[in-house]
C-alpha cells in the first residue's frame, strides 16, 4: 500500500489492517489479529475510536450477539449513527485464547496495540486526531497498560497526547476471583499462560498497571460500566467481574451499571437495547465533546493566551464535563417534542429578532436534562452554543458572577474577536475572577465584550435559572446581553418569566413555554421501558401493566419514577411490585416521608445517615467522596469503611454519587424538603445547627496535627511538613460560608474560633 511508511515493522504490518475482506474468517473465526480499520468517514475524520476485546475473545466476536454479522455494531450500527458520522473507527485483536499454551502477557498484548496504533495505514502518523478507546474485560488492562508504556517511552509520545478518554466494559481493575478459579482448572492442563494469572485478584500485575496508571490518567475522561447478573460457567454461577473491582475510584472516572451479565454487557441485541443506549450515548457524549472542541474556529489561540484566560477567569475546558453527564443521562429519542413546538421553532429560526425563550416547568420534571438536549442540537445545527447549569448545592458556582466568567470564556475561546479584547481585559485585571459579579459585569462585558460586532449569532443555554444565588439580578442582564448582543438565550426555571420581568424595560422579545404533564410523559415512557427489564418480578405480561400505572402517578415528575422504581428493585414478589405501586404516594413531599420513615426504621447506619444527609444539605460546595470520609470520622469519631457502600446504602434515594465522585442531593426539592422548619423526623436538618456542625468539624481539622507547621523553618529529613488528608482544601475554603449561617451569640462556637485564631495552624 502505498500510505505504509517505510519504518513500519513486521510486527506492526502484521496488526494493521483495512476491514475490506473476509480472508481472515477461517484462520481466526473470531476476528482478525491486529488492528483492522472498520469504518473510515468520507469527509473530515475528528477522532479515532477503538475497540479492544479480552480474556478469550476476538476483534469480531466480543462485540458480535450470537455470532450474527448484522449484530456486529461497531461496524454496522455505528458509521450510520449521525453521532458518529466523522469518526474512524478500528478493532483490535490479539490472541487471549486461555485453552492454548502461551508465553504472552498483559503488557506483550500492550506493545503489540501501541505499535498497531503507531503504524496503522489508515492513521497518519502526524496524526493528532483524539483517540478514544473502549476495552471490555481484560481489554481495559492491556489499554491501561499501553497508556502507561506509551507515556514511558518517547517512540510512542504521539499515541500517549492523544489519548482522549477510555471507557471500561466489566474490566477488573484490581483482578477477578473467577481468574484463579480458571488457572486452577487449567493447571490439569500443561503450559503457561501469563495473561491469566495476571487477572487474579490483586496481582502484581494489576497492582503495578493501577499505581502506573493513576500517575498519568488525570486529564482522561474515564467511564467503568459494570455488569448487574449472573453468568454462568463450567463449575458454577455468578458475577465475573464484581462492582468493586471494576471500578478504579478516581475523581475523573463515571460509572454505570448495565443490566446484562459479563458476557452481553459489550453485545446487543438490537439498537433499541437498553444496554446499547448506555454505551452508545456516553460515547456520543464523550465525541460531541470532542467535535466542540475541535470545531473552534483557528483563531491562533496559542497555550500563553489560554493559560491567561483560564486563570483570570478561573475557568477551563471541563466545563464541558458537566455538559456530557447531563446528556449521558438522556435516553435516546427524549426531548425531542420540544423541536414541533411553535415556540421553540420561532426562537430558533427567526433571525430578525433577539429572543429569549423562557421554559418553566415544575420540579424534577427533566428541565437540566431538556437544557443539554437543545445545546447538543444547536450544536449539531452548526451553531455557537454555550451553556451554564445552574446548582444551589454547589454555592461556589451557583452565583451570577460565575455565569458571567463562564459566558466571557466560552465566547472567548470560539470567537477571535471576542478573545482579544477579553485578553486585553485580563492582562490590566489578572483577579477578576475574585471579583463581585457588578465589576466583572462592568469591565467584561460594558467595557468589552458587549462592544464587539459577532460575526456569528450566539446562543446560550442557562439552566435552572432560580438555583442561581441572585437570580434577581441575572435576568436584567441576560436581557441586555441579548438587546445589545443579539445574544438568544434558553432559559429554564421553575417559575414563569413574569414573576421576574414584570419590572424590567427591554426591547428583548421573551417567548414562554410551559412545560406540561403530557410533554414528558413520552419521554418517562422511553425511561421505563429502559429499567423495567432491571425488575425481576415484572413478567413480560405485567410490563405494560405496570408502566401504564406509574405514569398515571407520576404527573410529569422524572424524580418520582425515578425514586419509585429504586423502591420496586427492592421487592422480590409481583405481588410485592403491585403493593408498592398503591401504597407509594403520588406527591414528593409524600414520597420524602416515605423514604425517611423507611430509613428510620434501619437497625443499624441512621447516625451515619444522619451525618451524611447534614454535610450534603449544608456543604458549601458539592463534596468528593474522599472529602466526605474524612470529615465523617472527624465527625462521628469512628471509622468508616467503604465510603460509596455507606452512602448509598444509608440514604442512597435521598443522595447520589455522581461521575466525578461528587456527592449530591437528588434533586433541590429533598434539599428544601429536609431544611423545612418544623419538619418531624429523625433525619430533619436545622438549617444554623447544620452549618454549626460542618463549622465545627472544620475548626477541629484545623486545629489538628496535620495543620501543624514544622517547629523549624530549616527542613531536615525529619522535619517534613506531615501529608494532609483530601478534607483539607474544604476546611480552609469554606470557613466563611458557615460562620454566615451561624448564631452570632453561639459561646461554643466562638471559643472554638478563638482556640484556631491563637494557635500557630493559622500560619499553615
Amino acid at each position: 500500500m502505498s500510505t505504509i511508511l517505510p519504518s513500519r515493522s513486521f510486527l506492526s504490518r502484521s496488526f494493521a489492517r483495512r476491514n475490506d475482506s473476509d480472508d481472515f474468517d477461517a484462520q481466526y473465526p473470531k476476528g482478525p489479529l491486529g488492528l483492522t480499520t472498520l469504518s473510515e468517514p468520507v469527509n473530515q475524520f475528528i477522532a479515532d475510536l477503538v475497540f479492544v476485546h479480552g480474556l478469550g475473545g476476538g476483534s469480531r466476536s466480543t462485540w458480535t450477539k450470537s455470532s450474527d454479522s448484522s449484530l456486529f455494531w461497531p461496524q454496522e450500527w455505528l458509521p450510520v449513527d449521525a453521532s458518529f458520522r466523522d469518526i474512524r473507527i478500528h478493532s483490535f485483536g490479539y490472541n487471549s485464547n486461555w485453552e492454548k499454551e502461551s508465553v504472552l502477557n498483559t503488557h506483550d498484548f500492550a506493545r503489540a496495540l501501541l505499535g498497531s496504533l503507531l503504524d496503522c495505514p489508515t492513521i497518519p502518523r502526524d496524526s493528532t486526531a483524539p483517540l478514544i478507546l473502549i476495552g471490555h474485560s481484560m481489554g481495559g488492562l492491556v489499554i491501561k497498560k499501553a497508556y502507561t508504556l506509551a507515556q514511558q517511552f518517547p517512540e510512542f509520545e504521539s499515541v500517549a497526547t492523544r489519548v482522549h478518554s477510555i471507557f471500561f466494559l466489566a474490566t477488573p481493575h484490581r483482578g477477578s476471583d473467577l481468574a484463579a478459579l480458571l488457572t486452577r482448572i487449567l493447571h490439569v492442563a500443561h503450559g503457561a499462560r501469563p495473561f491469566v494469572l495476571d487477572l487474579h485478584r490483586n496481582s502484581l500485575a494489576t497492582q503495578s498497571i493501577n499505581d502506573e496508571f493513576s500517575h498519568h490518567c488525570q486529564k482522561l475522561q474515564l467511564f467503568s460500566f459494570y455488569e448487574t447478573l449472573p453468568t454462568n460457567y463450567v463449575v458454577g454461577k455468578g458475577l465475573v467481574v464484581d462492582k468493586d473491582l471494576a471500578m478504579l475510584g478516581f475523581p475523573n472516572e463515571r460509572t454505570a451499571y448495565m443490566h446484562a451479565n459479563h458476557r452481553d454487557i459489550c453485545k446487543y441485541a438490537d439498537m433499541n437495547d437498553p444496554n446499547y443506549q448506555t454505551v452508545r450515548n456516553a460515547l456520543a457524549s464523550i465525541i460531541d465533546s470532542v467535535r466542540s472542541r475541535t470545531s473552534l474556529p483557528q483563531h491562533d489561540l496559542d497555550t500563553g493566551q489560554l493559560a491567561l484566560l483560564d486563570n483570570c477567569l478561573d475557568m477551563s475546558d471541563a466545563i464541558e464535563d458537566d455538559l456530557i453527564a447531563v446528556d449521558s443521562r438522556r435516553m435516546s429519542g427524549s426531548c425531542e417534542w420540544l423541536m414541533e413546538k411553535k415556540s421553540f421553532q420561532r426562537w430558533r429560526d427567526d433571525p430578525a429578532q433577539a429572543y429569549i425563550y423562557w421554559v418553566s416547568a415544575k420540579p424534577a420534571s427533566g428541565k437540566t436534562i431538556l437544557s443539554g438536549y437543545i445545546v447538543k442540537l444547536l450544536r449539531e445545527l452548526d451553531q455557537d452554543c454555550g451553556f451554564y447549569f445552574f446548582d444551589s448545592g454547589d454555592k461556589v458556582n451557583a452565583t451570577v458572577s460565575a455565569l458571567l466568567r463562564s459566558m466571557a470564556w466560552q465566547m472567548a475561546v470560539k470567537r477571535p474577536e471576542v478573545l482579544m479584547i477579553v485578553l486585553e481585559i485580563c492582562k490590566k485585571d489578572d483577579q477578576l475572577a475574585k471579583a463581585d459579579y457588578r465589576t466583572i459585569w462592568r469591565k467584561l462585558f460594558l467595557g468589552g465584550i458587549m462592544k464587539v460586532r459577532l460575526e456569528r449569532p450566539q446562543y446560550f443555554v442557562v439552566d435552572a435559572l432560580d438555583e442561581c444565588k441572585g437570580d434577581v439580578e441575572l435576568v436584567p442582564l441576560l436581557m441586555k446581553l441579548s438587546e445589545t448582543l443579539k445574544v438568544r438565550f434558553v432559559v429554564t426555571c421553575r417559575s414563569k418569566y413574569e414573576s421576574y420581568g414584570h419590572m424590567i424595560s427591554s426591547r428583548t422579545t421573551v417567548i414562554s413555554e410551559e412545560i406540561s404533564a403530557d410533554d414528558t410523559l413520552l419521554d418517562i415512557s422511553k425511561y421505563l421501558d429502559a429499567n423495567i427489564e432491571s425488575l425481576p418480578t415484572v413478567d413480560e405480561g405485567g410490563h405494560q401493566s405496570t408502566v401504564a400505572k406509574i405514569l398515571e402517578k407520576s404527573a410529569g415528575c422524572f424524580l418520582w419514577v425515578k425514586l419509585v422504581l429504586e423502591e420496586l428493585r427492592q421487592v422480590h414478589t409481583s405481588a410485592e411490585v403491585n403493593q408498592v405501586l398503591e401504597e407509594v404516594p403520588s406527591e414528593m413531599d409524600e414520597l420524602y416521608t416515605r423514604i425517611l420513615n423507611s430509613m428510620s426504621k434501619a437497625p443499624y447506619g441512621k447516625v451515619l445517615a444522619k451525618a451524611i444527609l447534614t454535610w450534603t444539605v449544608c456543604s458549601a460546595r458539592p463534596l468528593t467522596t474522599e472529602e466526605l470520609y474524612f470529615a465523617l470520622q472527624l465527625d462521628i469519631n469512628d471509622t468508616i469503611n467503604r465510603i460509596e457502600k455507606s452512602v448509598t446504602a444509608s440514604c442512597g434515594q435521598l443522595v447520589y454519587i455522581d461521575t466525578r465522585s461528587r456527592v449530591h442531593m437528588v434533586h433541590q426539592t429533598a434539599r428544601d424538603f429536609l431544611l423545612r422548619p418544623g419538619m418531624a423526623s429523625d433525619f430533619s436538618v436545622d438549617k444554623k445547627l447544620g452549618h454549626k456542625r460542618l463549622l465545627m468539624i472544620c475548626l477541629q481539622y484545623l486545629c489538628g496535627n496535620e495543620m501543624t507547621a514544622p517547629k523549624h523553618r530549616k527542613l531536615s529529613v525529619t522535619n517534613i511538613a506531615r501529608p494532609r488528608c483530601a478534607f483539607v482544601a474544604y476546611a480552609c475554603s469554606a470557613l466563611d460560608e458557615h460562620i454566615r449561617h451561624v448564631s452570632s451569640i453561639d459561646d461554643e462556637l466562638f471559643l472554638a474560633l478563638i482556640k484556631f485564631l491563637n494557635t500557630s495552624n493559622i500560619l499553615s
